[in-house]
C-alpha cells in the first residue's frame, strides 16, 4: 500500500506502478470544487492552487486501473468529527467498484500469462540459436 498524503502526488498510481504493482486501485477523495465568487488576492491565489491540483489530479487518474470515488462532498479536510460516515462512504464506493476491480485483476492475470508464454518462446529461440539446442 502506498500513501502519499497528497503532498507530491494526489493519486500515487504512477509511483505504485514503478514499484511493481500490477493492478492499481486508486481512491480519489477530492470534492467538487465550489463555484468561485471572487474576493481578495489571497482567495485568488488559493483558487489558482486548487485549479492546479484538480488538473494534476485528472492527469494522475489516467494511471489507475480502477478509480474509487467515495462521496465526500460536504466534508472538510480538517474535520475529524464524523469518520464513520467517511468510512461508510468509502466502503459503499468500494463495494460498487468490485466488478471493475475483478475485471482489472483478471486482465492483469491474462496479460501476465500471455507475456510469460512469449518470453519462454523468445528464450527457447535464443538458446536454440546461440547455444546449439535446449
Amino acid at each position: 500500500m502506498l500513501v502519499d498524503g497528497d503532498w507530491v502526488e494526489c493519486l500515487p498510481a504512477r509511483s505504485a506502478k514503478d514499484m511493481g504493482a500490477q493492478v492499481i486501485i486508486s481512491v480519489d477523495v477530492s470534492r467538487e470544487t465550489p463555484r468561485f465568487i471572487g474576493g481578495s488576492g489571497l482567495d485568488i491565489i488559493l483558487r489558482s492552487d486548487a485549479v492546479t491540483r484538480i488538473y494534476l489530479n485528472d492527469l494522475l487518474l489516467a494511471d489507475a486501473d480502477v478509480l474509487i470515488h467515495p462521496d465526500v462532498d460536504g466534508c472538510q479536510w480538517a474535520d475529524f468529527s464524523g469518520p464513520r460516515e467517511l468510512f461508510r462512504a468509502g466502503e459503499k464506493a468500494a463495494l460498487e467498484s468490485l466488478s471493475a476491480i475483478r475485471t482489472a485483476i483478471h486482465k492483469a492475470a491474462v496479460f501476465r500469462k500471455t507475456l510469460a508464454g512469449r518470453f519462454k518462446t523468445i528464450k527457447d529461440k535464443f538458446v536454440e540459436t546461440f547455444a546449439g539446442g535446449k
